[in-house]
């Protein structure tokens, strides 16, 4: 799968819009230097998938109500996903060699991993479903 999203070709349904067929291109561009938004978050703001849709002045001062607002329980409510993921049975990825490159791990560099997340302590109480 890695392989694939480092080389295949991207494939989109004959019914999606121009716009959002531009702004996937541009977004999942695999070259860093050329991806959309490698400039700064307002070449992604003037885009005209978003430009055509959004006003990102009311939108920052929250003004503009959300067209869909799912009812959610707690933070492991997934009531709102398609039962076809969520009854599917959890499987194990095979890891030949777990070791990340150097390259891979500067990725990473100054992020840490802290288990008091407060979500955390809140899914610790439910038994695990894998």
């Amino acid at each position: 799968m890695y392989q694939r999203i480092l080389t295949d070709p991207l494939n989109f349904p004959p019914d999606i819009s121009s716009e959002a067929k531009s702004v996937m291109v541009g977004l999942l561009q695999r070259d860093p230097t050329r991806r959309l938004g490698a400039n700064g978050g307002e070449e992604i703001k003037r885009h005209p998938f978003f430009a055509k849709y959004i006003d990102w002045n009311l939108l920052m001062s929250k003004k503009i109500q959300p067209p869909f607002k799912p009812s959610v329980e707690s933070v492991l409510d997934v009531a709102n996903f398609d039962s076809d993921f969520t009854n599917e049975e959890a499987q194990d990825s095979v890891v030949t060699d777990s070791a990340l490159s150097e390259t891979v791990q500067d990725q990473f560099r100054g992020f840490t991993y802290n288990p008091a997340n407060e979500h955390l302590s809140e899914s610790i109480s439910y038994p695990s479903v894998i």
